[in-house]
């Protein structure tokens, strides 16, 4: 009798098992450049970091910059004077300052943020400050 029970309960495991619908394969997804309806026409995409170029021209003898409120300080730079570093997000406020020491002389303060000038200023004569501030 139990021969017969486990030979019954192993036809309906079988039976059951043939029930089974296969999995269902996932949709397929449209390929980069292609849409559900075909190819889309768009201008490749640039995922280069933005960069903001903080810049002094002249005989300054000390240099202050930053960003967001982040300063760094340089003494005795060479000129032309140049830093480069990524854009912060969305939005950032960057400042910078030069100035001269006694011998004076004129010099210039730029900040860029990609092809953008968003602050530029110069400044002349002895102990002379010049500041840009800039947003972008």
């Amino acid at each position: 009798m139990m021969l017969r029970s486990i030979v019954v309960a192993g036809a309906a495991v079988v039976a059951l098992a043939g029930c089974a619908s296969p999995p269902a394969s996932p949709p397929e997804t449209p390929t980069i450049g292609e849409s559900e309806s075909g190819p889309v026409d768009s201008a490749p995409v640039d995922d280069s970091p933005l960069m903001v170029v903080y810049e002094v021209t002249g005989d300054a003898s000390m240099v202050t910059y930053g960003a967001n409120g982040n300063s760094s300080q340089e003494t005795d730079p060479e000129s032309p004077w140049r830093v480069q570093d990524p854009a912060d997000g969305s939005f950032g406020f960057y400042s910078l300052s030069a100035q001269a020491d006694q011998s004076g002389g004129e010099i210039t303060c730029r900040i860029r943020v990609g092809d953008d000038v968003v602050a530029e200023n110069t400044s002349s004569g002895p102990f002379a400050m010049t500041v840009c501030n800039g947003n972008a």
